[in-house]
């Protein structure tokens, strides 16, 4: 008991508030490396879960999803349950017109949209049915950009603004005809939106995941 090999921890710091659980969140990684026992730590708590582990476990009605450095979940997840899953993601559907090159490129076409340059899985071969996976982080809003964007690249529409402090989320109603969201950092700098107002939404190639 007091020396265990593995340590099991429910759902330790989920009846705490938020600066409690952060700040004990840390003390226990810290404590744990220095003991150095192998500890199971079960949570819903997202960010608990990347900030704690050297590995995440993500369960799907009792089976493993995918298995992983926090840094690989949520960079690469490997199917669509986990991308949408762990964090916010916009998902935009197409079809693979070009299969990757000697780089790895490949292009996504969309409907009535264009085509997108992206980086290319090895097993999607051309004439698959894809998903483009875009974290809203990685959403470039802007009134204009560079004429030879490679990536992808299209017109939206402003429906909500949500100010959050250290960052804002713009909902967009795209020209894909999805709904969308984008992060963008409070960092003053960054320039201000308006509701309606039509922007364009980019991503670059190696920010699109073609799932």
């Amino acid at each position: 008991v007091i020396r265990p090999s593995i340590l099991l921890l429910d759902e330790p710091l989920s009846n705490l508030d938020l600066k409690l659980r952060e700040e004990l969140r840390i003390e226990i990684m810290a404590l744990q490396r220095q003991l150095g026992i192998t500890t199971i730590f079960v949570t819903h708590d997202q960010s608990e879960a990347l900030v704690m582990s050297d590995r995440v476990a993500l369960m799907n009605n009792g089976r493993i999803e995918q298995l992983g450095t926090p840094t690989a979940v949520y960079e690469r997840p490997e199917t669509r349950f986990v991308a949408k899953f762990v964090g916010s993601m916009n998902f935009i559907p197409g079809k693979v017109v070009s299969a990757r090159n000697t780089d790895g490129i490949g292009v996504v076409c969309s409907d009535g949209v264009g085509e997108f340059t992206v980086r290319m899985p090895a097993d999607i071969g051309v004439g698959a049915e894809v998903d483009l996976a875009i974290r809203p982080e990685r959403l470039r809003v802007s009134r204009t950009g560079p004429p030879d964007w490679q990536g992808f690249s299209v017109q939206g529409e402003i429906r909500q603004i949500v100010y959050l402090g250290a960052r804002c989320e713009i909902y967009l109603s795209l020209a894909t005809g999805q709904l969308g969201i984008a992060e963008i950092p409070n960092d003053g700098l960054t320039n201000t939106f308006a509701v309606d107002e039509k922007v364009l939404v980019r991503a670059s190639v190696d920010d699109c995941l073609v799932l």
